[in-house]
């Protein structure tokens, strides 16, 4: 079969989509979400971007470099927390017309939610040691990892509950106030005593927990103390493919930081860090911002023709535009983080690539994700092959090139996964129709 990206029927069947009466009533909606979540995620950034330039500042490599690492591992002991709910919850509440619905879908996660962080908490206190030696940490940072991941798997999970509501003013707001909390109890923290990496860890914790419990007073009236069976098992078999994709995700998006400590020094994941958050986690943020009105809005559709055709169409403009502004905001934020941050040219130039195959990753998967039936399934393995190629290429290239064997590593592995990702939505999709528009 022959692989069109786009065809006259594509060109004709996006210009229905944008032209026709209902669907640009939708895309005006669309719109005025997206502008609600930007005007939350603009000042976000902003706030948090300050929060950040003056804790690495402040503290210096080595200090920042273990804030990343307990960062890091609460991603992986979050994974079993969340087991993948907060996305299926995003997916199904769009589709929910009615309280009862609603209220089934809500508590069905929530229990779910609650019961796996139990169970998980009670296997990190049991096998504290072993795992205190397996990611190299004393046990008192492996406590402090878990309480993160406690925190931001009830934090995520109710925003998460508020965008599958589509109240995206709620949302904005929410953003912002979790913002602005971080840098204002860590600004009363910095006053109050000596830094540390735990200065950066509290005002996330009690922002997290504050915010979290904010959203959760609003949406309360939807929780009931019953499961239904029939709703706990679509929403468990469509987490069950997230969960595969998350736990993907968790691994290439963390394993270089697990690996430069364990090879390398607190300070060198500093830097990485650093680097990282320059251009990194600025496109992230971008597509997170983008995703956060998109993936609930897309899923109610059924033909993705359109949004496929467009993307392609964009990815051109991505690379593009992309890799300069990633270079001019790593001069800038390195410049910020001060002399202790040293800004060297190749590194800049290999993380604005990463930068820039990541958002092209994330938003391709994410857009298959809006298919819950064979799109998810290409998404998931799309991150099986990206998890493999992070670990296997981080473990070569690390130990050769330190900090920019990471990076290269994870050049190699979008770039492999996102062709492969690629070749298998032509080849399952048997018309083409997903990918072509036909």
């Amino acid at each position: 079969m022959e692989y069109k990206y786009i065809t006259l029927a594509a060109i004709s069947r996006t210009y229905r989509f944008v032209f026709h009466k209902d669907l640009n009533k939708d895309f005006l909606l669309f719109l005025k979400n997206l502008t609600y979540v930007v005007s939350g995620a603009l000042p976000s950034i902003v706030l948090l971007a300050i929060f950040n330039i003056l804790a690495a500042r402040l503290l210096g490599p080595a200090e920042y470099g273990k804030y990343t690492l307990i960062q890091s591992i609460a991603a992986f002991i979050g994974l079993p927390m969340i087991m993948g709910y907060h996305t299926t919850i995003a997916k199904f509440l769009p589709e929910s017309k009615d309280y009862a619905t609603i209220s089934k879908t809500v508590s069905s996660a929530y229990i779910m939610t609650l019961l796996f962080t139990l169970a998980t908490i009670a296997v990190c206190l049991t096998f504290m040691q072993d795992l205190s030696k397996a990611f190299n940490i004393l046990p008192e940072f492996l406590m402090l990892a878990i309480m993160f991941a406690v925190l931001y798997t009830f934090y995520l999970l109710n925003m998460n509950t508020i965008r599958g509501l589509m109240e995206m003013k709620l949302y904005s707001i929410f953003q912002v106030a979790y913002a602005a909390l971080v840098l204002a109890i860590f600004l009363i923290s910095v006053l109050g005593g000596p830094i540390t990496f735990q200065s950066i860890l509290y005002p996330i914790f009690i922002s997290y927990g504050v915010t979290g419990a904010a959203i959760f007073l609003l949406i309360r009236k939807y929780l009931v103390l019953k499961i239904d069976r029939s709703w706990l098992f679509r929403l468990t078999k469509y987490s069950i493919i997230c969960v595969v994709g998350a736990v993907s995700y968790t691994v290439y998006s963390n394993i270089s930081q697990v690996l430069i400590h364990i090879y390398m020094t607190p300070h060198d994941l500093g830097i990485y860090s650093a680097y990282s958050l320059a251009a990194i986690s600025v496109t992230s943020l971008m597509i997170s911002t983008f995703i956060t009105v998109f993936f609930p809005t897309a899923s109610q559709y059924n033909d993705k023709g359109p949004i496929f055709t467009m993307f392609f169409k964009l990815l051109p403009f991505i690379v593009i535009l992309g890799i300069p502004m990633l270079i001019f905001s790593e001069i800038v934020v390195l410049f910020l983080y001060g002399n202790q941050y040293t800004t060297y040219l190749d590194l800049v130039l290999l993380f604005s690539v990463a930068g820039v195959s990541q958002s092209i990753q994330n938003l391709y998967g994410w857009i298959l994700n809006t298919d819950s039936d064979r799109g998810v399934k290409i998404s998931s393995a799309g991150g099986i092959i990206l998890a493999v190629a992070a670990l296997v290429l981080n473990l070569v290239l690390i130990p050769v090139w330190g900090i920019r064997g990471a990076v290269i590593a994870l050049i190699l592995s979008y770039l492999a996964t996102f062709l492969i990702m690629t070749w298998l939505t032509n080849r399952y999709y048997r018309t083409g129709d997903l990918v072509a528009g036909n």
